[in-house]
């Protein structure tokens, strides 16, 4: 595939992964000659290829070609320069743009992060609570909160969330508890 255009590569790649529907999708094949492009340009076009591949959802992409060394009908093809690395095998420029993007690959910072509130629901949860907000402070994300909703919680877990100053706790009674008092205190239907 030879899209040298960043919006009709986005496009395309979002065609074939509503044609892939749920299978995965590997791009195979798409490169950039150096030769009428540049080696700055293809390195530029091949990084944000890559990166577009892996935010798009693919399973992943294969770059063309490794080598400049190229033969056609038992002859060397010497009007292109497709390949990472030149025909004595030297790394090239672009070489060094694919390796640091598939390095990245698929995890790609986004341009900016939203903020992100975890709700962790609980109602007598001492058992696994502090495991679960344990590791809910491991997450690998710039910007979040978490949030524990203490359903009228009567075992220790007031005193696990303590330990965690930077959960925000949320407590009220027991949802089922005020409709069953509500009810039952309500003065009986009118006759009409």
């Amino acid at each position: 595939m030879y899209l040298h255009q960043e919006p009709a590569f986005k496009n395309y790649l979002a065609r074939l992964q509503m044609m892939a529907d749920a299978k995965p999708l590997l791009l195979g094949e798409f490169g950039i000659d150096s030769l009428r492009e540049g080696e700055a340009r293809k390195c530029e076009m091949l990084s944000w290829q890559i990166e577009d591949s892996f935010r798009a959802g693919l399973a992943g992409t294969i770059v063309f070609t490794l080598t400049d060394e190229w033969q056609k009908d038992g002859r060397l093809v010497e009007d292109w320069k497709m390949g990472l690395v030149s025909n004595d095998r030297w790394p090239k420029d672009s070489f060094s743009a694919v390796k640091r993007m598939f390095r990245a690959a698929p995890y790609f910072p986004l341009a900016s992060y939203p903020k992100v509130s975890v709700v962790v629901a609980s109602y007598n949860g001492a058992r696994t609570l502090k495991l679960c907000l344990d590791s809910l402070q491991q997450l690998n994300y710039p910007d979040y909160e978490i949030i524990l909703v203490d359903d009228g919680s009567t075992d220790t877990t007031p005193e696990i969330v303590a330990a965690f100053p930077e959960v925000r706790r949320i407590r009220h009674e027991r949802i089922l508890a005020c409709r069953w008092r509500a009810t039952r205190e309500l003065p009986p239907p009118r006759a009409k």
